[in-house]
């Protein structure tokens, strides 16, 4: 499964998902694609859905329906986004609290009084983005992006599950060549996953 989080009016990362699907297509896999910005997603988690979301058994949503239903139907997740202030856009941070929720990401086991995946299935996991910042003041400060894909989401796969990070970092002073490059990489990346 494929969530591209991009509005549509950054040149720098325009070329990159159509890269991940060309990639996955070329290494046998098939793709279920979430475009939040084309389908309108509304990122915000409304009082209803925060007052039902630790109850067993509570309604997904209609709005979040399909999204969930191919989150437990696919073996892998795909992130593809800007990386804006060290971290996702706002709509993606928003699906994950609107999607991944008790019942399609995780339950709690009331017996144990804890939490259990439901995401066991995942072979892989991880994110494509474009950065605007250089890669060194990013090491001077968290990376909440990548933090959210490979460490906290990793939490809710496997242990055999893989985790990949591709990253563009100082995107608009690369040139033309190092941005193909980058591109190139991204879909060899996914034939290979």
């Amino acid at each position: 499964m494929v969530v591209i989080a991009d509005p549509g009016d950054d040149p720098l990362l325009a070329p990159i998902p159509p890269a991940v699907l060309r990639g996955l297509a070329g290494g046998g896999h098939t793709a279920t694609v979430l475009d939040l910005h084309d389908e309108g997603f509304d990122p915000v988690m409304r009082a209803e859905q925060r007052r039902s979301y630790e109850e067993a058994g509570a309604a997904i949503p209609a709005d979040i329906a399909t999204h969930a239903a191919a989150v437990t139907s696919a073996d892998g997740l795909v992130f593809v986004y800007p990386t804006w202030t060290s971290s996702i856009p706002a709509i993606l941070k928003g699906w994950l609290d609107r999607v991944l929720v008790p019942g399609v990401a995780f339950h709690l086991d009331r017996r144990s009084n804890r939490v259990r995946s439901d995401l066991r299935r995942f072979k892989v996991l991880g994110a494509v983005t474009v950065s605007e910042q250089p890669m060194s003041p990013r090491r001077r400060r968290p990376d909440t992006g990548r933090w959210t894909v490979t460490r906290t989401l990793r939490l809710l796969a496997s242990w055999r599950c893989r985790t990949f990070w591709l990253s563009l970092d100082d995107a608009s002073n690369r040139s033309e060549a190092e941005r193909n490059l980058f591109e190139a990489q991204v879909e060899v990346a996914m034939s290979r996953l």
